[in-house]
């Protein structure tokens, strides 16, 4: 028994001093492990060989052996790089926490602005940026970003997606109620006349504003593209004006319409039309035959000037000359009076040229 008693306590004591030791090892690891954790100069990159030399003086250091510190340290730094690799993931998906942020911002100012009228499926990128999107300061932060022009163009597009179902809705509720838009037809007056069909529930609210704006739109088109039209078939008949030469500053339009209405420019034009033309052209004719008119009278003022000069002249010659027979005097009165006939026929001459010019010119 004693020896039964005896055994029983050696294996106690040994497995005791095995287990000290262990906790002992334990210990000192954790106290090597607190060691590196202090050390702020070690990194990742590390070498153990460069660590030792830092801590081969450190009680904790010293109270391991080789293979302990060396599985301490390479525990630890496994341990370092699964942290920066979590720090990482962490970094990362709080950046695309922040980017989608900063996304959602500029949608909904995107969303705002066309909401307020301020942009539309066919508003251009140009215009967005210099407009008050410019100092916004949702556009700032998706500039850092360098995607703002491509979240417009998404956004524009799922706007034309989204518009174009919404349109063949409103035109079939127009077609059934047989609402006609005019120019001076109203966003309200629009909004109310459609809605009281069943199908205007499936339209977006923020759809009407766009369709009824394209509406205007085309109808601002149409009517330009008629009055540009229009206006070329005045110009002809103008031009048909201008080509007969019995239309003079003194023309009404009663008695010349015969010369013209037989013409595709004047059946082409409403009466009141036909006669603004031929009114104003005919009114242009009177300008300038009152201007060629005070063009004349001041050219023969000179002319007359001119001509004084020169019969003065000729008196005063004439009057130094010895005095000669009778016949000589006869003679030189038939020279004047000619010489005053070619003058006046000259200005009838001029006149005629400077009037046949004018019409060309018109």
């Amino acid at each position: 028994d004693r020896e039964n008693l005896f055994e029983d306590f050696m294996v106690d004591l040994d497995r005791k001093r095995r287990e000290d030791k262990r906790n002992m090892r334990k210990e000192n690891m954790a106290s090597f492990r607190q060691l590196l954790e202090e050390t702020k100069s070690i990194k990742v990159s590390s070498q153990w060989r460069k660590v030792q030399e830092l801590l081969d003086e450190d009680p904790r250091y010293l109270a391991l052996d080789k293979e302990d510190r060396l599985i301490v340290f390479e525990d630890y730094i496994r341990d370092m790089e699964r942290r920066d690799e979590e720090d990482k993931i962490k970094e990362a998906e709080e950046k695309k926490k922040q980017e989608r942020r900063v996304r959602d911002e500029f949608r909904q100012l995107l969303q705002t602005m066309f909401e307020e009228g301020q942009l539309n499926h066919r508003t251009k990128w140009k215009k967005v940026i210099e407009g008050p999107m410019k100092n916004h300061p949702a556009f700032k932060a998706m500039e850092k970003q360098g995607r703002e022009k491509e979240l417009f163009d998404d956004f524009v597009m799922d706007l034309e997606n989204s518009i174009k179902e919404d349109k063949k809705v409103i035109k079939q509720i127009m077609q059934d109620l047989t609402f006609v838009i005019t120019p001076s037809t109203t966003l309200d007056e629009f909004t109310e006349a459609i809605k009281a069909d069943s199908k205007f529930e499936t339209v977006q609210p923020t759809s009407v504003r766009a369709i009824y704006d394209d509406l205007q739109d085309k109808l601002e088109s149409r009517e330009k593209e008629a009055r540009k039209q229009k206006q070329k078939v005045m110009e002809k008949f103008k031009d048909q004006l201008k080509s007969i030469k019995e239309i003079d500053e003194h023309a009404t339009y009663e008695a010349c319409v015969e010369l013209f209405e037989d013409s595709t420019s004047y059946q082409n034009l409403e009466d009141e039309e036909r006669r603004k033309v031929f009114d104003e052209y005919v009114a242009k004719l009177k300008r300038k035959q009152e201007k060629g008119d005070k063009h004349h009278k001041d050219k023969d003022k000179d002319r007359d000037k001119d001509e004084k000069k020169k019969d003065k002249k000729h008196k005063h010659d004439h009057d130094d000359r010895p005095v000669k027979k009778r016949k000589h005097d006869d003679d030189d009165e038939e020279e004047d009076a000619a010489h005053v006939d070619d003058r006046d026929r000259d200005r009838d001459r001029d006149r005629g040229r400077d009037r046949d010019r004018d019409r060309d010119r018109d």
